[in-house]
């Protein structure tokens, strides 16, 4: 009597050992797939935190700046005086990577932010008077990145010049001709009462 071994023949093993390593590639690919989303989302999330900070602490010095914020030549510094200390921002590069540094009343500058593409990728532009234009070009973005700040100073300052103007002088504005519109009421000088 012959025995016969129960066991599984080369095709057989041969079509297990293919399944096998489809069921791997998928999920390898699935594995992969979930790697790169997470890469992006975090790519994301320091780009996101990069552009919050530099254009925070940008915007908070050039609006309380004492001063007119000063643009250099080329547009890639920016000099403010804030409580009597006076910053320069600019773009330098460590370690292959672009970042904006401050330097505080002429010490030794300290990098406040990185992830900028290149010795471009900081430009700052005077727009008018107190309105500062700034862009920032980040790595792997597709274009850059562009606000506006304008300094408190000069816009209270502007403001107060043009309302001091009004009703002033003989004949003109609010005051009916009394040269003190600015000091009356608002709706008080339409009733005849200053």
């Amino acid at each position: 009597m012959k025995k016969h071994n129960s066991g599984f023949s080369l095709v057989e093993l041969m079509v297990s050992m293919v399944v096998g390593l489809i069921i791997i590639l998928g999920a390898g690919q699935l594995f992969l797939n979930g790697f790169q989303s997470f890469r992006q989302v975090e790519m994301l999330g320091n780009k996101q935190a990069v552009l919050t900070f530099a254009s925070d602490i940008l915007m908070r010095d050039v609006r309380r700046s004492e001063n007119l914020p000063f643009v250099s030549q080329g547009g890639d510094e920016l000099t403010v005086i804030v409580d009597g200390e006076s910053k320069r921002y600019y773009l330098d590069e460590l370690d292959s990577d672009w970042s904006i540094y401050v330097q505080v009343d002429g010490g030794s500058p300290q990098p406040i932010v990185g992830g900028f593409s290149d010795a471009s990728a900081f430009q700052v532009n005077e727009v008018s008077t107190g309105l500062v234009e700034v862009t920032f070009d980040l790595v792997g973005e597709p274009g850059n990145i562009v606000f506006h700040v304008m300094n408190r100073t000069e816009a209270v300052g502007g403001a107060n010049q043009s309302n001091s103007n009004n009703g002033g002088g003989q004949g003109g504005g609010q005051g009916g001709g009394q040269g003190g519109g600015s000091s009356c009421p608002p709706g008080q000088a339409k009733k005849g009462n200053c």
